[in-house]
């Protein structure tokens, strides 16, 4: 049986504990906001931006961005 890499691995019953800064990052990811303008506006840089993106797709078992997004969606850490 083929397994599809987009596909959480396995279900966490408890969310994963997220920075503050983390939480404001997937706000925004969360709203499609340009990367730029988050960064700017998050008064970072984008490679720490990405860095703050890759923490959050590590903790919430996701490959990407949208799968992310709906995954905090889904534990209740997005309205």
């Amino acid at each position: 049986m083929a397994t599809n890499p987009y596909q959480p691995k396995h279900h966490c019953p408890r969310p994963p504990a997220l920075t503050r800064r983390e939480m404001q990052v997937l706000v925004l990811l969360a709203e499609d906001c340009d990367v730029r303008t988050t960064a700017r506006n998050l008064n970072i840089t984008v490679n720490t931006y990405r860095g703050y993106v890759k923490s959050i797709l590590s903790k919430l078992d996701s490959c990407t961005q949208l799968q992310a997004v709906a995954s905090a969606r889904k534990l209740q850490l997005l309205a």
